[in-house]
């Protein structure tokens, strides 16, 4: 039997009404390459703050902040720094 992710509702507050999470969730992500519709709906439940856009997968264009490697890593790093020291 192969296992399967649970479905994405079941990941929603929405669907766990009695659940209060134990942590203040200062800050959430973007990734360069998905779509927003998630992180919206979890910044709305949790009062979260969106931090900025990380790239993981693609690499920004060559004039962007994430054209190399090494830049990418940098723009990660600032972006995950500012949005949690606020």
């Amino acid at each position: 039997m192969a296992l399967r992710a649970p479905p994405l509702a079941w990941f929603c507050a929405a669907q766990w009404p009695d659940f209060t999470p134990p942590l203040t969730i200062p800050a959430v992500f973007m990734e360069n390459i998905t779509d927003s519709r998630l992180l919206e709906q979890i910044t709305a439940e949790t009062g979260a703050k969106v931090g900025g856009t990380l790239f993981s997968d693609a690499l920004s264009g060559p004039d962007g902040p994430a054209g190399t490697y090494l830049a990418m890593m940098r723009h990660n790093i600032a972006t995950l720094t500012a949005a949690l020291k606020e």
